[in-house]
């Protein structure tokens, strides 16, 4: 179900995918590693981590 939702929205030429996740939910923070997502530092929230899937 999670790479349907990633085909999807390549295939309406959907240029990136992003989100934020808590720091402490390593789970959610793996999946988004499993399927390709970069993290990045959110300057203003501390506790937040922006992960991006360019398409």
């Amino acid at each position: 179900m999670k790479r349907r939702i990633i085909k999807y929205a390549r295939n309406r030429k959907t240029g990136e995918i992003f989100g934020d996740v808590l720091r402490e939910d390593t789970t959610m923070l793996k999946l988004c590693e499993v399927l390709g997502f970069a993290r990045s530092r959110m300057s203003d929230e501390l506790d937040q981590v922006r992960v991006t899937l360019n398409l």
